[in-house]
């Protein structure tokens, strides 16, 4: 799933830009991908809500 959300995030990207989509490096995309998800403080997964005892 991931490798497929990434990859049309791509096709996205060179389309916008007119771009081949073939020229642009998928480890690169798959690197600022780690980068920006990297920055979200979020907890994944989920973590259940803290109970009062």
């Amino acid at each position: 799933c991931l490798y497929q959300a990434l990859a049309d995030l791509v096709t996205d990207a060179a389309r916008h830009h007119r771009v081949d989509p073939d020229r642009i490096s998928f480890l690169r995309a798959r690197n600022t991908a780690r980068r920006s998800v990297s920055r979200i403080t979020a907890d994944f997964p989920p973590s259940p809500p803290a109970t009062s005892p």
